[in-house]
């Protein structure tokens, strides 16, 4: 039986492990961390029943482990509803990329880590 109460069992809720290159944001955090970075940030809006945001998991932690120029960072939007709701955030999973406090590009959906990449790549 999983660890996490009324979960089906299916390995989809159990713990996040957080990856060492990627930041796990909180309402708190978010303006040092995001708005206020003096380099550009991709920001995954997620939550713990989205599978599809998991499968992102993977992706973002080898983006950040393979680069350096853009900083990567979730947000569960179970934590901070208001501030994703304020980003116009309907559907999950949905990343944004910030540059000086601005959004510069938003991607929804689940990709590939290639197409991903592809899509960051004026940034990388």
């Amino acid at each position: 039986m999983s660890e996490v109460e009324g979960c089906c069992g299916g390995g989809c809720c159990e713990p996040i492990k957080e990856a060492a290159g990627v930041t796990e944001l909180t309402e708190e955090t978010f303006n040092s961390d995001v708005l206020t970075s003096s380099e550009p940030v991709l920001v995954e809006f997620w939550a713990s029943w989205c599978s599809a945001c998991k499968a992102m998991f993977p992706h973002l932690d080898k983006l950040a482990e393979d680069q350096d120029k853009l900083k990567i960072a979730k947000l569960s939007v179970e934590d901070a509803p208001e501030l994703a709701m304020s980003y116009g955030i309907r559907s999950i999973p949905a990343m944004l990329v910030f540059q000086n406090g601005e959004v510069i590009q938003t991607i929804n959906g689940s990709r590939s880590y290639e197409k991903l990449s592809e899509e960051l790549s004026d940034l990388l």
